[in-house]
């Protein structure tokens, strides 16, 4: 057993980790849905039709590809990440998508990296190492 397996129901059973992450994200749309209809948030559609190499399809249907494919192989692949390497070191690693990003806005973009950033990627990348060394 691990720590990501410690979430558990009212009866005391173990909570699947694809269920608590669709609880997650489920919760987090109504949250979204809530906003854009008192007004806080804009809600805006579109009825373009979007051309892939000759095939038309709607707007929904790229935004369906887009969520469902790419965001349900993400959060699958970030759970069996968790259950193989632990979650203390998937913790980590998730890091490395922000120093791969601030990497990224410094050598495309052309952005500066500020001293402070620079020390937050050391410390990011020494406690990878720390943590994959204890493990």
């Amino acid at each position: 057993r691990t720590d990501a397996d410690n979430a558990v129901t009212h009866t005391g059973e173990p909570v699947p980790p694809p269920v608590l992450a669709a609880g997650g994200l489920g919760l987090g749309a109504l949250g979204l849905l809530a906003l854009c209809a008192v007004g806080v948030l804009p809600w805006t559609t579109s009825a373009l039709r979007l051309d892939y190499g000759g095939l038309t399809v709607p707007w929904w249907t790229a935004a369906l590809a887009l969520g469902g494919v790419s965001g349900a192989v993400a959060y699958a692949s970030g759970i069996l990440a968790v259950r193989r390497l632990g979650p203390r070191l998937a913790a980590f690693l998730a890091l490395i998508e922000v120093l791969i990003a601030t990497a990224t806005a410094a050598l495309v973009l052309g952005q500066a990296l500020a001293p402070i950033q620079w020390i937050g990627a050391v410390v990011v990348i020494v406690g990878i190492i720390i943590i994959r060394r204890t493990q």
